[in-house]
């Protein structure tokens, strides 16, 4: 029988992680006789900083009472350094973040009794 599943969008700026290497790895631990746990840490590379997309749009408005000139006009160092500045003031909320540490599987003769969740604001016992 066939049951249909809602249709979830993801929230903005959400990317879903791919299972399978998880998966994989509690696998490997799902044969007879396996008792205990397995912990897998998930851990951000630098490199997903560059996965980000950017889209720029802009709207100018110019001011009439300002003269254009017929010449190609090259903003001053003084503009520069303060986009600069107001992005560096602004820096630190720039992240990629993954809220999940770790993954922890317990295992009981080869059967996944649970599965624990561990977030990053959590502190392991």
């Amino acid at each position: 029988m066939f049951v249909a599943q809602p249709i979830v969008e993801p929230k903005i700026n959400e990317v879903l992680i791919s299972m399978e290497n998880i998966e994989q790895a509690l696998l490997h631990f799902a044969i007879p006789g396996m008792y205990g746990s397995v912990r897998i840490k998930l851990k951000l590379l630098p490199t997903a900083s560059h996965e980000v997309m950017l889209s720029v749009e802009h709207r100018t408005v110019t001011n009439l009472q300002v003269a254009k000139s017929e010449q190609h006009v090259i903003a001053s160092n003084e503009r520069y350094n303060r986009v600069r500045q107001c992005l560096a003031e602004k820096a630190n909320e720039f992240r990629v973040i993954c809220p999940i540490r770790e993954v922890i599987g317990n295992f009981q003769d080869g059967k996944m009794s649970s599965v624990e969740i561990v977030r990053g604001d959590e502190r392991l016992a």
